[in-house]
């Protein structure tokens, strides 16, 4: 048995044994990572890699047995897709999905996504306007300042790059939460005033992402940072974090299950994984284009289990894990100049 057929004692034995393998491959991975970058060995690189695949797996597995299962989630009846069936709403998304790859072709990768998540995010908000309150208007409009002056003063101050965001941004963090509030499946401590619940998640999710920033940098993905020559640029990474976690995890993450799972309430694991997989492709689409190895790969190891960390622990979780990635390679960028 596995998941919510286990009964409450043996969760608790699987999800500590899972705990101890996580601290074990968690340390093993670090401390493999700084003795290689000390010493330059080559065998301990590989010690590194290995490590820190497994210990993504390990955390993967760990977040999959942790409650909230699918089973404990909310039937969804309230759109029209169940009287379609799950396969036909699958190929709408599907071609949904194609459309944003081929206009990414033409405008940019990333401007596609950011674009049709926007105009989306108007429409469901349009929609639901109703449910709309001052507080979550509120947050989406410092969100997408917050994201468009950061491009501006921290990173390489592309204004084009930041205007949009601060215009599309607000519209798809409004959309997000009111999908998660018709859904529940996950939360916003912020949005609920749950502050230091918030920041603490975030904190616990940069320690679980250290593995990962640092398994990052084994691509030289840092060498492409040239434009970080000061130490407090590398907090330009809570810009992307904020950004895309927005976009790709609160809400096309949570827009594809309220899609999916009103056509298949009797199975719903099934909308929750195909949920996670395409925010996690259409995120690596952003960064890699059309690169069947990096999308995969990038998509796997690093959207899977922030995704994860979204929809088990809260979005504050998954914008702190990003956060992490991002700091540690700009900050090794720096250290490289």
């Amino acid at each position: 048995m596995t998941g919510p057929d286990l009964p409450p004692s043996l969760r608790s034995l699987e999800f500590s044994t899972e705990k101890v393998w996580l601290i074990l491959f968690w340390f093993t991975s670090v401390v493999s990572a700084l003795l290689f970058w000390i010493l330059g060995s080559s065998g301990l690189a590989w010690v590194f890699g290995i490590s820190s695949f497994l210990y993504i797996a390990v955390l993967t597995r760990t977040l999959i047995v942790k409650p909230p299962f699918a089973v404990d989630l909310a039937n969804i009846d309230y759109l029209m897709t169940p009287r379609i069936g799950f396969g036909t709403a699958l190929g709408v998304w599907v071609a949904g999905v194609a459309l944003v790859f081929i206009l990414g072709l033409a405008i940019g990768t990333a401007s596609s996504v950011l674009l049709s998540s926007a105009l989306l995010g108007l429409l469901i908000t349009f929609v639901w306007r109703d449910q709309l309150t001052f507080r979550v208007a509120f947050f989406g409009v410092i969100l997408g300042l917050s994201v468009g002056l950061g491009i501006v003063f921290l990173s390489h101050g592309d204004r084009l790059w930041a205007i949009l965001n601060s215009f599309a941004l607000p519209p798809i963090f409004v959309a997000g939460v009111l999908l998660l509030e018709r859904t529940h499946l996950a939360q916003s401590h912020f949005v609920q005033r749950e502050y230091a619940r918030g920041l603490r998640g975030f904190g616990v999710a940069c320690i679980l992402a250290l593995p990962s920033a640092l398994l990052n940098l084994l691509g030289n993905v840092q060498q492409n940072d040239t434009w970080v020559v000061k130490w407090w640029q590398s907090l330009y990474a809570i810009v992307p974090a904020m950004a895309e976690e927005t976009w790709a995890r609160l809400f096309l993450t949570t827009l594809c299950y309220a899609f999916l799972r009103p056509t298949t309430n009797d199975l719903p694991g099934r909308a929750i994984v195909c949920s996670i997989l395409f925010g996690s492709m259409i995120h690596g689409f952003s960064h890699t284009g059309i690169n069947p190895i990096g999308l995969i790969i990038g998509s796997l190891l690093y959207g899977v289990p922030t995704a994860l960390l979204l929809i088990k622990c809260g979005f504050e979780h998954a914008v702190g894990y990003h956060f992490l990635i991002d700091f540690v390679r700009y900050l090794a960028a720096w250290l490289c100049t």
